[in-house]
C-alpha cells in the first residue's frame, strides 16, 4: 500500500473529521436542578457577516438573560459540537457554547 495515494483520506481525517450528528434535545433540558441550582439552557442563533447562521446555547442561573454580567465563551474545534462543552454547566458562571465558521 503506498501511503501517498491515500493523502486525501488521510488529510480528511486531520483537518476534516466527520462532526458528531446530534439533535438539539441532546443538548438537554431547558431548565436544569444541580447541587440544589436552577440553571436555565437557552438556545439562540447569531448570523455572521457571511450570511451564515450560527448556533449557540447559553446557560446560566438567570432565567433573564439581561441580568448576565459575565459569560464564559466556549468554542469548539473543527470537530466539535456544542454537546462537548456540557461539563462547564456546573461551575457557576453563565456559560456559551458555540458553534463558529472559518
Amino acid at each position: 500500500m503506498n501511503i501517498l495515494s491515500n493523502m486525501d483520506e488521510i488529510a480528511d481525517i486531520i483537518i476534516r473529521p466527520n462532526r458528531y450528528l446530534y439533535k438539539p434535545v441532546d443538548l438537554g433540558p431547558k431548565v436544569i436542578t444541580m447541587c440544589g441550582k436552577t440553571v436555565y439552557h437557552h438556545d439562540f442563533e447569531v448570523k455572521n457577516n457571511r450570511g451564515l447562521l450560527l448556533k449557540a446555547s447559553l446557560y446560566t442561573d438567570q432565567e433573564d438573560i439581561k441580568k448576565i454580567k459575565t459569560v464564559l465563551i466556549y468554542l469548539h474545534c473543527n470537530s466539535g459540537c456544542r454537546i462537548e462543552g456540557t461539563y462547564f454547566i456546573n461551575i457557576g458562571l453563565a456559560y456559551m457554547k458555540m458553534a463558529i465558521t472559518n
